[in-house]
């Protein structure tokens, strides 16, 4: 299997018919994110060129989809494989990851900034956008599934609250996507062609980071400044990844205990938004207390 494998990701035709067949079903079941995937690894150990490649392939049916009119999947692929294959071209000629987190970072909050700066009507239309969806039959007979215990009135009320947020909160879910998309093509990296990068387990963001970050808590729900808040919410994913790190740098100390990774990451699937809160946390402690360098003096841990 690893020998069929490799073959495939060594050869720009066999790995951008895979891409294409992974895209292609992308449309049918949520295996989009395999393509992207593909273009990665491809990118990773092979470089821009091959990586562009395959990447044109598995872009053949968001093209297509594009020329019919159909816009929502097709636009939101699209960008995760741009990105993917860019932030890959960066891992293949050696940058950090936490340099990774820092462009996303910026790539996002310039999205913010420009969408307030040219589309200043962005938070009606995202609270008009909630207001048609509650207002449709298909959402009111999923609500009154719920019988009487689902308040409607306070749903209301919370997605109008939120509404204004939506910006800054889709622009978190893009981070999230494309560094969960980049951990596993690295995982698979690492395992199909045996070449360590431990440098995702060093990931731990400055404590100024941190500062700043409490600082737009702070100000964005102490104060109730509005680009506060959306500045926090775009900079959750970046801490939730050092958490992540954290926790596989933590199991690297003893091999016996993949179970508990195992553990972690089927509660990951069904306890979504906990292990997700869980993994902040640690991410934020770990900017204050450096585990690592603790570790490392006990010499159970090694630090480039």
């Amino acid at each position: 299997m690893h020998a069929k494998l490799l073959k495939v990701f060594n050869d720009n035709q066999l790995a951008s018919v895979l891409a294409l067949i992974l895209a292609v079903l992308g449309f049918l079941i949520n295996f989009g994110m395999f393509a992207s995937v593909v273009v990665a690894v491809v990118t990773m150990y092979r470089g821009a060129k091959a990586g562009a490649y395959v990447m044109s392939w598995s872009l053949l049916p968001v093209l297509s989809s594009m020329v019919v009119g159909y816009f929502s999947l097709a636009d939101l692929f699209l960008l995760e494989v741009v990105l993917v294959w860019l932030l890959s071209i960066l891992l293949h000629r050696g940058i950090a990851w936490l340099h990774l987190l820092g462009a996303l970072f910026l790539l996002a909050t310039t999205c913010m900034v420009a969408v307030h700066v040219f589309v200043p009507s962005m938070s009606q239309e995202w609270l008009q956008a909630v207001k048609q969806v509650m207002q449709s039959h298909v959402m009111m007979d999923q609500l009154n599934e719920f019988g009487s215990e689902f308040d409607l009135e306070s749903f209301k009320q919370t997605s109008q609250l939120l509404a204004p947020y939506m910006t800054s909160f889709l622009l978190s879910l893009m981070i999230f996507e494309v560094m969960l998309v980049m951990l596993v093509s690295q995982s698979f990296y690492t395992w199909l062609y045996k070449k360590q990068r431990a440098d995702f387990l060093q990931l731990r963001l400055p404590m100024v980071y941190s500062l700043m970050w409490m600082i737009c808590v702070a100000l964005g729900m102490g104060a109730g400044i509005f680009w506060m808040i959306e500045l926090m919410v775009i900079a959750l994913p970046l801490f939730i990844f050092s958490g992540f790190s954290l926790f596989n740098a933590y199991m690297r100390l003893n091999p016996k205990r993949w179970m508990l990774l195992i553990v972690f990451y089927v509660l990951l699937l069904l306890c979504f938004p906990l292990v997700l809160l869980m993994a902040g946390l640690m991410g934020l402690v770990d900017s204050f207390v450096n585990f690592r360098r603790i570790w490392a003096q006990r010499k159970l841990f090694v630090m480039n």
